[in-house]
């Protein structure tokens, strides 16, 4: 019985340091994102952190984004033109102009992503 009341603890206390990892994480990103001019959404927190700008494009960072950067070279933002329809994914935060350019010259149907 003990044990698992250890147990039970030991758990809580490690989901609660990966919390404060993820807190900090988040923080991160949205620093990030706000640094390069993207306004913050945060309608979605706790699931998705999103940057949007006037001209209808956002930029989406998922949850496990940064640590996959570092582990692959995977893209992990995903930056989307709501007008066009068109989605673009990348490692590194774009200011809103450059993700413009970049969904102008490379962006493609969400659904080509899905496929790769």
């Amino acid at each position: 019985m003990r044990h698992n009341v250890c147990e039970a603890t030991l758990i809580t206390g490690t989901k609660r340091k990966i919390e404060s990892v993820n807190q900090e994480a988040i923080k991160e990103i949205v620093q990030r994102f706000a640094s390069a001019g993207w306004d913050n959404d945060d309608s979605f927190s706790g699931y998705l952190i999103i940057g949007y700008s006037g001209n209808n494009l956002s930029i989406v960072a998922y949850d496990e984004g940064e640590e996959a950067a570092e582990q692959t070279d995977k893209p992990v933002f995903e930056l989307l033109d709501h007008e066009r329809n068109v989605t673009y994914w990348v490692k590194e935060v774009p200011t809103p102009q450059q993700a413009q350019e970049l969904l102008e010259e490379h962006g493609e149907l969400p659904e080509k992503w899905e496929q790769s």
